[in-house]
């Protein structure tokens, strides 16, 4: 059965455990229960933004007033 989400520094624990190749993306794939696809997303966003690239994102993002424009405005 799956773990579920792991937090950022979960992430960052993992793969540094793989880079210091104490043990293979498979094995850690299968270690912490998760598809060795994620595990090269991760690898992908660490390399290009940090550990903020580790973060959860949110898919629905809300947005002040200020950024909203009534419908239709600036249609011509």
């Amino acid at each position: 059965m799956a773990r579920g989400k792991y937090n950022a520094l979960e992430k960052l624990n993992i793969l540094e455990e793989v880079s210091r190749g104490e043990i293979g993306s498979l094995a850690a794939a299968k270690k912490y229960e998760i598809n060795k696809t994620t595990l090269m997303k991760w690898q992908r966003r660490y390399k290009l933004y940090g550990s903020e690239g580790l973060k959860s994102r949110t898919h629905n993002q809300s947005y002040s007033a200020e950024l909203k424009t009534p419908s239709g405005e600036g249609l011509s």
